[in-house]
């Protein structure tokens, strides 16, 4: 049996036990998929010895601090790792790590290689909105992407913070992929000079969402929880990302190439349809209610609780 679980702080939101289950189903692999809840990433190691642990996914806000234990240890660290600083992967054996990746990236470089191939035209811009952990994934796409078919991408990254956008900018900019900064505040403006939009915000501001996109332009949304509503006629929502980079996971798990086992079969597209419905089906959420004088302890215990059971308090 496949041990496998996901890691993060908050928990409970997350969306893998639903995919990964149905991966199981229909592959007829024998496999467990269970939320795991630690107070720091390095108390993995102990957790993976004792529950014998054959896969891990690792979410926010561990990815980065992944990535350095991964890189630290002299662990196999794959390329979309190494570029992102970021790890959401890793392959166990025996207890001791044997792969860490990103399939975050991997999964980009297959919606953008489907992206970027429906054009016609030799130069394409792209705008990047955000310049955090998604953002730095979307720009490792890129940078390997140009690398692997030589050819000249220009891309401007949108934050509210300039520095953060500028500082993206300096690290993965190459004589192929140029880069430059800007204000989010700016985008309202320019959105109309880019081919491809990538969102990568976790919250949108008015203003974005009055937008008018040209047909021609795509619109790529890395959110899923609070998907944008925006105008455009080729969108591709946040659940498809999130069901790639599962897949990508999955058949690392099981040792299988993606392309030839599941992707090019109409069993990855029943699953993703199924788990697509499912992922917009509110679950029952827990809910603790704590009872007792004033003093008594309630907020202690339930921040405590909460913590445990990977709630909000």
């Amino acid at each position: 049996m496949k041990r496998c679980f996901v890691v993060g702080k908050p928990i409970y939101h997350s969306k893998s036990p639903y995919i990964f289950s149905e991966l199981f189903e229909k592959s007829g692999i024998d496999g467990i998929y269970s939320r795991l809840n630690l107070n720091e990433f390095s108390d993995i190691f102990h957790v993976a010895s004792q529950l014998s642990v054959d896969f891990l996914n690792v979410t926010a806000p561990f990815k980065e601090q992944a990535y350095w234990i991964c890189s630290t240890k002299g662990c196999d660290v794959s390329q979309e790792a190494i570029l992102s600083e970021a790890v959401n992967t890793i392959l166990f054996d025996n207890g001791k790590i044997s792969f860490c990746t990103n399939t975050d990236v991997s999964a980009l470089l297959s919606i953008f290689d489907s992206v970027l191939n429906s054009f016609t035209k030799d130069k394409l811009n792209i705008a990047v909105l955000g310049a955090g952990g998604a953002a730095r994934a979307v720009l490792s796409a890129l940078r390997i992407i140009t690398e692997r078919k030589s050819f000249e991408l220009t891309c401007a990254i949108f934050n509210r913070t300039y520095r953060k956008a500028q500082d993206l900018s300096e690290k993965f900019a190459t004589s192929l992929l140029r880069l430059q900064a800007e204000n989010l505040s700016m985008f309202i403006h320019k959105y109309k000079s880019f081919d491809v939009v990538v969102s990568c915000l976790t919250d949108y501001p008015d203003e974005l969402k009055s937008l008018d996109f040209e047909k021609t332009q795509v619109f790529i949304d890395g959110n899923y929880k609070s998907p944008m509503d925006v105008k455009v006629a080729n969108y591709l929502p946040g659940e498809v990302w999130l069901v790639k980079q599962a897949l990508d996971s999955f058949m690392l798990l099981i040792n299988k190439n993606a392309q030839r086992y599941m992707l090019n079969s109409s069993l990855y597209y029943s699953i993703l349809e199924k788990i697509t419905n499912k992922l917009w089906q509110t679950p029952k959420r827990k809910i603790v209610y704590l009872i007792g004088m004033p003093g008594s302890g309630k907020s202690t215990i339930g921040r405590l609780l909460a913590h445990v059971l990977g709630l909000n308090f």
